[in-house]
């Protein structure tokens, strides 16, 4: 038997083989079917890139026969997170499908700068900046990148992107001023020679406005006086106004002219004022007679308003 011909076959179509010689013979021919590759291929529903809890679904374009690199046995499946997904289909001709690349895009939650120490006295203010986005929402309702906030609280942005998040809260906390008062032992307004004792409320240190550090002063001349106390917010009384009442010496009315004949007389009438500091009340009126007399009386008179003026 001699060497047996071979043919290669990639096309559709009938083959046969014949042999030559004195005796012709052809053989029974055969069918040759050429199918097309069954490599599917993967369709996505959206962008194989998203962010962090969105998804995406990849679709086998062969309909039947699939095992996808996840493990599922769906013409679909979908995707929440990053990897590389293939599918492979069975059959005459099982193909497996070019890779799919998903990718997962980092969160851009914005981040909060502080202008200063988020710690502050009433009255004062801070700015908060967020980081870079495109469009902003503060838990305060403001729309700007920045604010100025007076008031104290949690504070938060809210950013829109490709992944917009929101950013972790800031705490704001605002302290009320340390403004001390002043307690007075007894009436602001004394004769001279008295005193009052002045109190600040209570304090780590006190600085008066007469440059002593103790809580409590002794105050003998008029003045306003005020005390500071140190601290974050540190603060100044109202003052305390100090006042000294005044002596008012009595005054002397004649009933007539001043100078007198031997045997005639005048009536002197004496008037004072009852004040806060006292008055040495005197005879309100007398009648004199004569010079000497006159002259007696003025000079206990005189005597009085010296009192008085001392």
């Amino acid at each position: 038997m001699g060497p047996r011909p071979k043919v290669t076959v990639n096309e559709d179509g009938d083959y046969s083989v014949s042999t030559t010689g004195e005796c012709t013979v052809t053989s029974t021919s055969i069918h040759i079917t050429v199918s097309d590759s069954a490599n599917p291929t993967v369709s996505p529903s959206g962008p194989i890139s998203f962010c962090l809890g969105d998804s995406v679904i990849l679709t086998s374009s062969i309909s039947s026969g699939y095992l996808w690199s996840s493990g599922a046995t769906t013409q679909s499946i979908t995707v929440k997170a990053a990897g590389s997904y293939s599918v492979t289909t069975s059959g005459i001709c099982a193909g497996t499908s070019s890779a799919t690349a998903v990718a997962i895009l980092p969160a851009t939650n914005p981040t909060i700068t502080a202008s200063g120490p988020l710690t502050f006295c009433q009255g004062d203010s801070i700015e908060l900046t967020s980081s870079d986005g495109i469009s902003f929402l503060w838990s305060t309702g403001e729309t700007t990148q920045s604010v100025t906030v007076k008031a104290a609280g949690s504070y938060s942005v809210t950013t829109s992107g490709a992944c917009g998040g929101i950013s972790q809260a800031t705490i704001v906390v605002v302290n009320a001023s340390a403004i001390p008062t002043i307690t007075a032992s007894g009436p602001l307004s004394f004769c001279l020679g008295d005193s009052v004792t002045l109190t600040s409320s209570t304090a780590s240190h006190y600085t008066w406005s007469t440059g002593d550090t103790t809580q409590i002063i002794t105050i003998k001349v008029a003045g306003n006086y005020t005390v500071t106390t140190p601290g974050l917010c540190a603060g100044v009384s109202m003052p305390a106004i100090v006042s000294l009442n005044s002596f008012l010496a009595p005054t002397i009315t004649a009933s007539g002219p001043l100078n007198l004949c031997i045997g005639d007389s005048v009536k002197l009438t004496a008037s004072w004022h009852q004040d806060t500091c006292g008055a040495h009340p005197i005879r309100p009126e007398r009648s004199l007679s004569g010079t000497a007399a006159f002259i007696q009386y003025l000079y206990q008179v005189l005597v009085v308003i010296l009192l008085y003026l001392s």
